[in-house]
């Protein structure tokens, strides 16, 4: 047994250097719940790369017609009948990156500012990009009250199940409203109230 330090201090107030480990169930809970979130943003991260490089590799083919088996398709193209570009990037990349841009929320006003700032800066140019950014703004402030919501409601618990629910929920029509812009559709995001009209 190892003998125990005892540093003395000017005066009579001699005392043991021990530090007491309890775990609680908080920080256990807590601490699982990190390492989750950090695993999720992984995954997250990860999908967006692979989304991204399907959606490149899809944009360098064939560009005559990409929008011919769409039910509803962007109609926005330059003089030589090519379809848009924005930023060197072609249209349907560019929308996909808007709602791929929600996933920045892992910082919190990044997941916000990103997707606006990639709507304000060409919704006068070009009207798909105004399209997609109302249907993502009306999703971000429709996710924003429902998180809120869903927080109050932490107080009788239900909130701590809904939390989650909200969180994959949101995860799965970024995915899928990414998906379905880069193939040229415009997806209203189910769940979403309205605030801009589209």
């Amino acid at each position: 047994m190892e003998p125990k330090f005892t540093p003395e201090i000017p005066g009579d107030f001699p005392f043991q250097l021990e530090v007491a480990h309890e775990p609680s169930m908080a920080f256990g809970l807590f601490g699982l719940l990190f390492v989750l979130g950090v695993l999720a943003l992984i995954t997250v991260g990860i999908v967006c790369l692979v989304v991204v490089i399907l959606a490149k590799k899809k944009g360098a083919g064939d560009m005559s017609d990409p929008y011919q088996n769409s039910t509803e398709y962007v109609n926005d193209q330059n003089q030589s009948g090519q379809p848009a570009m924005i930023w060197g990037m072609a249209q349907n990349s560019y929308l996909m990156l808007m709602h791929l841009s929600q996933f920045l929320s892992c910082i919190p006003p990044l997941g916000w500012v990103a997707p606006i700032l990639l709507w304000v800066l060409n919704k006068d140019t070009n009207s798909e990009v105004d399209i997609h950014g109302k249907i993502i703004l009306n999703w971000i402030i429709s996710s924003g009250i429902y998180m809120v919501g869903s927080g109050v409601l932490c107080i009788v618990l239900v909130g701590f199940l809904l939390l989650p629910a909200i969180i994959i929920i949101n995860f799965v029509f970024v995915i899928v409203g990414a998906i379905k812009a880069n193939d040229g559709i415009r997806w209203k995001y189910p769940l979403s109230i309205p605030f801009f009209k589209v």
